[in-house]
């Protein structure tokens, strides 16, 4: 649970940057207890619980004050088994007496300060910090300490948090600043205090493992792995995300062919880290699932000179190459023969790595489009590949930025049908079917299943 106030000294409140990404906070209780059930977060206001106290005093008190010393804490419309509050002002210990009163038996809370005269009310990457908590209601040792220097971080300075003084540049600095996206200093604050809630939730043992459990969550987060993907509710992303559909369609159904637009925005990026020297060439994909397929029409688009697909069901794959992932004589039917391969099949076998080389020419290139597990190992013979002086490429997801925006040349391309992506889709289920959906996914035998789409219409 979070409280949250309107912006009275800062440039915004709490509210105010919640209310700016999406979030509703002006809902009853008990519908913000079931957001919070839903989604592990849930933002109370504190104006919205207080209302008539709110309109005589708000926005009038612009420095901490008696009631600053629990008044937001105590305003949760239930008692947290754990609450982490922090306090602009140094004596920490008088609020911590001040929740122990009424009956707070577990409360950390914290300040910060770089010159013993203006307070922050969390932990800080520069000056000094302030804690002080209880457990049980058993009240600990007030500990002031630097955090710089137990995390060894950077030295900085007041200035490294400044905030932007345009109420939206500010909340878009925090967005980043959450996504670990921007400055060092705020990404580390971010990370200490996060890491301390790690830390008081029992996830960690100390504030560093905390800290460094943070960091690494913002270094990998991404839609669909860190954070809520496609079979969220909503999902936060930058306006500049947002692609319009023109085209005019009878029924939402016609407008599924853009769910691929991602998938292959990532096949564009392979090539493009080859600039795209494909025509003429003969090419080998390795996979014959919906990627696969996918990357061989763009291959052919590109004016390829043969196109072969290797996989293990290669259900009703036409106007390719198809070769069976179990043919034995595949490397001395095709020993030397593509110019390059294209890894699109990832997963436990060894199979691509200890193939590729044999089919591969000389100055052949290698791509791996494929994801792997992050302690995949692969058992290969090196020499196979430096002895024909073979290329290796790594390609991960897209670029999309005002000089290039692969994702916007995928969506151009099916926008304007250049290529075709008729039978990738195969089976189509209400999201009230998800469960019968993964079984048809992974019984592709079976079922013949490429791609499987959820409606929620």
């Amino acid at each position: 649970m979070k409280s949250c106030s309107r912006s009275t000294s800062s440039i915004t409140g709490s509210s105010d940057f919640a209310e700016a990404i999406g979030i509703n906070i002006n809902c009853s209780h008990d519908e913000m207890f079931k957001v919070l059930e839903k989604t592990g977060i849930g933002f109370f206001s504190i104006e919205n619980q207080i209302n008539k106290f709110d309109n005589l005093y708000g926005g009038k008190f612009y420095a901490p004050h008696v009631l600053s010393f629990g008044l937001p804490g105590l305003m949760f419309p239930k008692k947290p088994n754990i609450l982490f509050y922090g306090l602009a002002h140094p004596n920490i210990s008088l609020s911590l007496k001040l929740f122990n009163k009424f009956n707070f038996k577990n409360v950390f809370v914290v300040s910060s300060t770089d010159d013993g005269v203006h307070f922050l009310d969390e932990l800080n990457v520069f000056g000094t910090s302030k804690v002080v908590g209880s457990i049980d209601g058993v009240t600990g040792e007030e500990k002031s300490f630097k955090v710089n220097e137990i995390l060894s971080l950077e030295n900085y300075k007041r200035l490294d948090i400044a905030p932007s003084l345009v109420v939206e540049e500010n909340i878009k600095l925090g967005i980043r600043s959450i996504l670990g996206k921007d400055k060092n200093a705020l990404r580390d604050m971010v990370c200490v205090n996060a890491g301390t809630i790690l830390f008081l939730a029992n996830k960690v043992s100390n504030l560093k493992e905390g800290y460094l459990l943070a960091a690494k969550c913002l270094k990998e987060s991404s839609l669909g792995k860190t954070l809520d993907g496609g079979f969220s509710s909503h999902v936060l992303v930058s306006n500049s995300n947002i692609y319009k559909i023109k085209e005019k369609y009878k029924n939402i159904k016609e407008l599924e062919k853009y769910t691929l637009t991602d998938s292959l925005a990532c096949i564009i990026h392979s090539l493009n880290i080859i600039k795209n020297k494909v025509k003429g060439k003969k090419v080998c994909i390795v996979g014959d699932g919906a990627v696969g397929e996918l990357t061989a029409r763009y291959v052919n688009f590109l004016k390829s000179e043969e196109v072969t697909i290797i996989g293990k069901n290669l259900l009703d794959i036409t106007n390719f190459n198809n070769i069976n992932y179990n043919d034995i004589d595949l490397t001395k039917k095709y020993l030397d023969h593509f110019d390059i391969v294209i890894d699109c099949v990832g997963g436990e076998s060894d199979f691509v790595f200890k193939n590729s080389s044999k089919i591969i020419k000389t100055f052949g290139l290698f791509i791996i489009t494929a994801v792997y597990k992050n302690n995949k190992e692969i058992s290969f013979i090196p020499r196979d590949f430096f002895a024909k002086e073979i290329k290796i490429y790594g390609s991960r997801s897209y670029i999309t930025n005002k000089r290039i925006d692969e994702f916007k040349k995928a969506f151009d391309l099916i926008s304007l049908k250049k290529i075709s992506l008729e039978n990738i889709i195969t089976h189509r289920l209400p999201m009230s079917c998800f469960e019968e959906g993964i079984k048809t996914f992974t019984n592709k035998k079976k079922t013949s299943c490429r791609k499987l789409i959820f409606y929620n219409i």
